[in-house]
């Protein structure tokens, strides 16, 4: 019970760290993106400003879609770490209980 519990919490780390890195990643080409925008608007090539417009908008949405993975694969740790936790602690009561 006790090595299943730590497998739940393991894997529920793992996911999150994964959704972290590509949060991560998603928001450095996001912010790249940026930059280069930034870039081409001072150079004024109107042809390569709405391209640059267009890839920042999709980066955008990658972004965004990867936080919300991200939030979302936090959650679900914190909600299998408070389980594991109140779990052990009804055991270790009922442990208690039995020991007096």
């Amino acid at each position: 019970n006790i090595v299943e519990k730590q497998n739940e919490k393991k894997e529920a780390v793992m996911a999150m760290v994964d959704a972290r890195h590509e949060l991560n990643a998603a928001r450095k080409q996001y912010n790249a993106a940026q930059v280069n925008l930034k870039k081409l608007q001072k150079s004024g090539d109107a042809e390569s400003l709405t391209k640059a417009e267009e890839e920042l908008d999709n980066l955008k949405e990658t972004y965004e879609a990867a936080k919300t993975e991200f939030k979302t694969a936090f959650e679900n740790k914190q909600q299998v770490v408070k389980s594991n936790v109140e779990e052990t602690t009804k055991d270790n009561s009922a442990a208690e209980t039995e020991d007096k």
